[in-house]
């Protein structure tokens, strides 16, 4: 979708030197090319824009999300020959930075992502542990696209109370977070609605997972949990399968479920939470159930732990971590 264009101040800013230093820093240009190379993206050395300028120049879009597409360059330009010196570069139109970002792909901000983005909590970090656990949840959310024919059958749209489109098109994300810090660190993306047999047809090329799913997305997180981790996920993130995938990985789990999630109650422990299981078919798997209300509603809260000795962490502590997850 074409940028609406706009002017940056002429001669670049100090603060835009101290926006350029963070990305130069946090994105070495040796990284870059590095990661360049690993997705195989990496390009002619003697082109008028190279890739990894143009690897900046998308990061740089964040910090000006209006201006047009050579403002940004032209931003750029002069913070780069700030921190590296002089660069002979040449943009001619605003179809070659187009051309060149089409090139680049996806794949190597992936690998940088990886690469960089971690869990950044120390000790002292309030909300960021839990006991001996560090703290992390699932979220998801759902991003407003512009509103084109392409993003509309690819990503989808939802639908009003006559079941006719409304709103924009939408994406949508799970994210692993550090709590504490909110750091998102893992992301996986996906559309907003399941797509028809006839819409797959028509477009071989599409990726047919259940990208739609954030069950299914978060599922995708789950080379993410590790041991000395515990991981918190509200209800529509429970399914049996997901379930016992997570409980597999070395990371503890505190989930909310919903009111008609079926467990098998085999006692009630001194905490008042309850050891269960869950039985689908011929698996089951062993769990502890917290049930409680919050002052001032009749709501019944049901949080399902992989902690099933309540020594460990009390019923009355994990309620509190779970509705404290997104308030520090």
């Amino acid at each position: 979708m074409p940028r609406p264009p706009a002017e940056l101040p002429r001669g670049i800013r100090p603060t835009d030197h101290v926006s350029l230093g963070v990305l130069g820093k946090a994105f070495p240009k040796s990284k870059i090319r590095a990661a360049l190379k690993k997705t195989g993206r990496e390009g002619q050395r003697d082109r008028d824009l190279p890739d990894y300028i143009l690897f900046y120049y998308v990061l740089l879009m964040i910090f000006y999300p209006k201006a047009a597409y050579k403002e940004v360059v032209r931003c750029l330009l002069d913070g780069l020959q700030w921190l590296y010196g002089p660069h002979k570069v040449e943009v001619t139109t605003t179809s070659a930075i187009t051309q060149g970002r089409q090139r680049l792909g996806v794949e190597p901000f992936r690998e940088i992502y990886s690469q960089v983005v971690k869990p950044i909590a120390k000790a002292e970090t309030k909300g960021a542990h839990f006991g001996k656990w560090s703290v992390h949840a699932i979220d998801g959310t759902l991003v407003d696209l512009p509103d084109t024919e392409d993003n509309r059958e690819y990503f989808g749209k939802s639908s009003n109370q006559n079941s006719a489109e409304a709103g924009y098109p939408k994406l949508r994300a799970v994210s692993l977070v550090e709590c504490g810090t909110h750091v998102i660190y893992a992301t996986e993306l996906g559309w907003f609605k399941k797509r028809t047999e006839a819409q797959n047809n028509e477009h071989p090329d599409w990726d047919k997972t259940a990208r739609h799913s954030e069950k299914y997305l978060a599922s995708l997180l789950l080379p993410m949990f590790k041991k000395g981790m515990i991981i918190l996920a509200d209800r529509g993130f429970f399914s049996f399968e997901l379930w016992c995938n997570a409980a597999a990985t070395d990371a503890e789990l505190c989930w909310r479920i919903k009111d008609d999630v079926g467990v098998n109650i085999l006692k009630m422990l001194p905490d008042k939470s309850y050891l269960v299981t869950l039985k689908r078919e011929k698996k089951q798997i062993e769990a502890r159930l917290i049930e409680y209300t919050i002052a001032g509603s009749d709501e019944v809260f049901r949080l399902l732990t992989t902690i099933t000795d309540h020594r460990e962490a009390d019923a009355k502590s994990l309620a509190w971590l779970y509705h404290e997850r997104w308030e520090i």
